[in-house]
Order: structure tokens, then C-alpha cells, then sequence
């Protein structure tokens, strides 16, 4: 009665169009992709090739799966809320923003919750759903006006995330700990169709408690155990395969020099490292560029002033040609100028690197000894991770007018393929860089891209006012970074997108910061290159290394 398509498009507004090579296994849909580019989107669609009563539309013949998450605070306290996700797909991540919690009426800047649990069960047929929340054997109490939470089918029908929210407090005084949250999910007739509990994690720690938890870790001497070294891809210093390029129509130098866009003269041939155009602004005004190469320098040109021209078609590559670490460095060039913190970039790295022997190698550590730098015992990988990571910390410390930290990160981490890593930290670097550019100026970006209200700028101004009712100059920072941590979630894996609408939003505001301030441009070359990189510097068979790939 139903079938499966799966439809295709370059751009997340349209257009799509069917595909025609898809198959499916169980639950896996399976695509055969004829063409490829840096970023496409795939939607999966129920199709109902009739309809027989009583059914009335194909969602009558959609079996849905259901994950629900549970979220809550690191540490419990005496009064909190928690938060029951529900997802229609089977990814969850292990920390939500929640931006619409609220106490004592009045609206709350969001907060990033920790997934404490979650549970997968499949919908016979859409219908409203019931959820109910409440703790076992614990002193915890949910009220009874908010212990069920009503989910409608229009919102399921859409798909995306919803965030019931369960206040929690004790009843009574004394200690709290860890206890069990049940959650029951209920059709209107008040069937259970599925049930589980979490565990909720325990109250924080005691000042005195981590001390001592600390002194014992740094008291331990056992030696760090030398385990079998993960392999990695190996990065290889390649030509780049290109297979588009650009003839400039019109001589464009600048006075003064402007970063990431390319200089050029009539007839210079310009190498493209895509056909896929980003938006930024120019001198004045917001333009489409393509991505080029040309006499050493990775930037942006214009669409308009070149005339896109074939391989075959070229005359003299003596300008474009271009090998994966001129290409490497080039696009790692805005970390040396972005703002970071340590404390965001060291538990994402120890979780994400496979490998701290390959990864000290790329920082340029091949002979590093753990026992030489380690204070205390590293016994996972993710230990020793950390170990190398501290160590490049304080090199770059040590000499701050040549290295700088999150460059040689970024640089090592492209050199050992962890561009999932890379991604993340560059989504990271960038709204702190940019939420301490803008400073008060936040405001505007928060009218504009969000369009928030009076009200909710001051919910996030609110918890960082001094005693004078005030958000100091140097500490207004803060709103922002909240306000931008919370808007860019909404993009989830997109970070492509994120970057791209975010520049925009900077560009249309008055007297754009964008304009002298560059790294953003940066920073939309680096995660629009990345593919490029990746295709040409890591090579998996012999066939790839003789095959010249299209980069689109």
C-alpha cells in the first residue's frame, strides 16, 4: 500500500527531486548516489500507492519509531527539571538546550542538559500520546498538575524534537542522592504502550571530596602500560584533483588588502575547489563566491567575475596547482586569530581521538615517551590523549610568537582525518569568538537572527548582571555566547549551514563587524575544503590514487 522514496537536492529549501536507485533493508534505506557534491540533502518519504478504508492518508500505514530521552542536570539538586525528549529517529544526543524553561514566571536563559537515559519503541499507528514521569522510592515528588504531559499527532506528523519538561523538588530537608525516575508513555485510552526508568545521576561533590579524589589520582606511580597503537589514515602530500576552473573576466586588487579574498589580473586562470557558492560580504555589499586557489593562497572570487572553464580547457597551471598541504595550511590559517577554551576543547578530544600515538605524531611528537609527560597513570586511551594534548598546551605557551595551540590542534587533527572533531571545535571556536567580537552589539544579532523580544535578551543578560543590576562591558560576552550556544543547536550536524547563516546574519547588521573582521570567512573556507582534503589526501586504493575524482 506504501512505498518508500527518497528524494535529493543541493540547497535545504529545494528543489528535490526523486531518486531512483533506492532499496531497503529492514529498517536501512539504502541510496545509490550518481553524482556527488560538498553537501547534499536526502529525504526519505512515505508515498501510498492507494488508499482502502478506514485508512485516510499514508500516515495510516506508517509504523513510527519513537525514542525518548531523558535529560537532566549534571548533578541533581533539591528542586530541578527535568526534560523527556521525543525523537522520531534513533539518535540522541548526549546533551540538550532547552531554551524555554521557566521558574517563578519568568523565562530563564537556556541551559544544556545530560542525557541520563533513553528508550525505542515502535508507534502501530500515529495517535496523541500521554507521558508521564515520576520518581521511585525517593523524597523527589513531581506536582500532580505537571506529572502528564500531552504529545498531539500534528506534532509527531512533523517530526522534530519535542522537550516535555518535568519540575522535580524534594519534600522536605535533609541529604538528597541518586534515585529512579520511571516514565510512562499512554494512548488517550490510558494503555501503556511503553515504560522504563533511568537512574538519575547524584548530588555534586563536595568541595573536600574532590581534593581528596585529586591528591589520590596525583598519588598514584604505577607505569603507564605501552597498549597496540590504533592505526590511522596516513595523510599523504598530494596534488589536488581539479576539475573546474575559473578565467578572471576583470582585474580585482584591493587597497587596503582584504583576508581570504583572492587578488587577481584579466586572464588569470583560478583554480575552484567546488562549484558550490558561499555567501559573504565583499567591500560594501553581501556576494556569492566560489572557493579558488591561485599563486599560493586559498580564498574567495567572485561568480561574476569569472568565467568557469574545464581541465582540458586551461593553458598554463603553473598559478593552480595546488598539493594537500599547501592546501592544509592554508585553510588552518584563521585558528592562529580565534578565541578558545581549553576546558571546552580537552573533553572533546580524549572522546574523539582513536589514536594518542598517531595524533602526538601529527603534532609532530614521533618519538614522545608517556611516562615523560604524564603527572599521573594513563590507562585508557582517552588518558593518554589528554597527556599529549597538555603537553602541546604548554609548548605553545612557552612559545606563544610561533605556535599557537589551537592551530597546531586543528592542523594535527585534519592530518589524522578527525574531521568530525574538527567540525565540532570549529563550531565551538566560532561562536565564542564571535559572542566576544560583537560584545553589546549581541542584541542585534539576537533581533535579527532569532528575533528575540526585549524581554528574552534580558532573560539571558540576567544571570551575569553585577550588583549594580548591569552587564559589565567586559563580561557582556556571556549573554552572547548563551545566546548563540543555544541558536546554533537548532542546526544540529550542520554546522556547514550554521556557519554560512550566521555570517550572513553578521553581514546584514549595521556597520557588520565582518567587514575587518575576517576569521568567520575563514572558518566557512576551512568546513567547505574539508571534503576536498579528505579526497585527495587520504587515498584507500591504489585505483583512487590513478583515478582523477571529480571534486563535485
Amino acid at each position: 500500500m506504501t512505498d518508500i522514496v527518497c528524494l535529493c537536492g543541493q540547497k535545504k529549501e529545494g528543489p528535490y527531486e526523486k531518486m531512483q536507485n533506492c532499496y531497503i533493508y529492514k529498517d536501512t534505506l539504502q541510496v545509490k548516489l550518481e553524482t556527488l557534491s560538498p553537501c547534499m540533502y536526502i529525504i526519505a518519504a512515505a508515498k501510498a500507492t492507494c488508499l482502502q478504508p478506514p485508512a485516510l492518508s499514508v500516515w495510516d500505514y506508517i509504523s513510527k519509531q519513537i525514542t525518548i530521552g531523558v535529560y537532566g542536570p549534571k548533578h541533581i539538586h533539591p528542586s530541578f527539571t527535568a526534560v523527556c525528549a521525543v525523537f522520531s529517529h534513533n539518535q540522541t544526543p548526549e546533551k540538550l538546550a532547552v531554551s524555554d524553561m521557566k521558574k517563578a514566571h519568568r523565562n530563564l536563559p537556556p541551559v544544556v542538559l545530560q542525557l541520563w537515559g533513553k528508550n525505542q519503541f515502535h508507534l502501530q499507528k500515529l495517535q496523541d500520546l500521554q507521558i508521564e514521569a515520576f520518581p521511585v522510592d525517593s523524597k523527589f515528588e513531581v506536582k500532580a498538575t505537571e506529572q502528564i504531559k500531552q504529545i498531539k499527532l500534528v506534532q509527531l506528523k512533523m517530526g522534530r524534537v519535542l522537550r516535555p519538561q518535568f519540575p522535580l523538588s524534594m519534600a522536605g530537608t535533609g541529604e538528597h542522592g541518586s534515585f529512579n525516575l520511571a516514565i510512562q508513555v499512554k494512548d488517550l485510552n490510558h494503555e501503556v504502550l511503553a515504560q522504563f526508568s533511568v537512574k538519575t545521576p547524584g548530588a555534586a561533590p563536595k568541595s573536600a571530596d574532590k581534593y581528596h579524589q585529586r591528591r589520590k589520582e596525583v598519588g598514584r606511580s604505577a607505569p603507564i602500560p605501552e597498549t597496540t597503537v590504533l592505526k590511522c589514515p596516513k595523510f599523504q602530500d598530494r596534488a589536488v584533483k581539479i576539475s573546474r576552473y575559473g578565467v578572471a573576466l576583470k582585474s580585482v586588487l584591493r587597497q587596503p588588502k582584504i583576508e581570504y579574498l583572492l587578488e587577481y589580473f584579466k586572464g588569470d586562470t583560478i583554480a575552484l575547489l567546488g562549484l558550490e557558492k558561499v555567501k559573504a560580504i565583499g567591500l560594501t555589499k553581501v556576494k556569492e563566491w566560489y572557493i579558488g586557489f591561485l599563486r599560493g593562497k586559498v580564498g574567495l572570487v567572485h561568480c561574476k567575475n569569472i568565467r568557469v572553464i574545464s581541465k582540458d580547457q586551461v593553458i598554463d597551471f603553473t598559478d593552480v596547482t595546488l598539493g594537500t598541504k599547501v592546501l592544509l595550511d592554508q585553510i588552518v590559517l584563521p585558528f592562529k586569530k580565534l578565541t578558545y577554551m581549553y576546558s571546552t576543547i580537552q573533553p572533546l578530544s580524549t572522546e574523539q581521538i582513536p589514536s594518542w600515538k598517531a595524533f602526538a605524531e601529527a603534532l609532530g611528537y614521533p618519538c614522545l615517551s608517556l611516562e615523560d609527560i604524564s603527572r599521573t597513570q594513563a590507562q585508557s586511551e582517552a588518558d593518554k590523549v589528554a597527556c599529549v594534548l597538555e603537553k602541546l598546551k604548554e609548548d605553545c605557551h612557552s612559545d606563544k610568537s610561533n605556535r599557537k595551540f589551537q592551530h597546531e590542534l586543528l592542523t594535527a587533527l585534519l592530518k589524522i582525518d578527525c574531521q568530525g572533531l574538527v567540525a565540532r571545535l570549529t563550531q565551538n571556536t566560532v561562536i565564542l569568538t564571535t559572542a566576544v567580537e560583537l560584545g553589546i552589539r549581541w542584541r542585534e544579532l539576537a533581533e535579527k537572527a532569532a528575533r528575540l523580544t526585549k524581554a528574552q535578551i534580558d532573560g539571558y543578560e540576567a544571570p551575569h548582571q553585577g550588583k549594580n543590576g548591569e552587564v559589565g562591558t567586559e563580561a557582556m560576552w556571556k549573554p552572547a555566547y548563551d545566546f548563540m550556544y543555544t541558536w546554533s543547536a537548532h542546526y544540529g550536524d550542520g554546522y556547514r549551514d550554521m556557519l554560512q547563516d550566521l555570517h550572513l546574519a553578521l553581514d546584514k547588521m549595521k556597520s557588520p563587524i565582518t567587514r575587518q573582521w575576517r576569521q568567520l570567512t575563514g572558518a566557512l573556507i576551512l568546513v567547505n575544503c574539508m571534503d576536498v582534503l579528505r579526497a585527495n589526501a587520504f587515498p584507500t586504493t591504489d585505483d583512487e590514487q590513478q583515478h582523477t575524482l571529480p571534486l563535485l
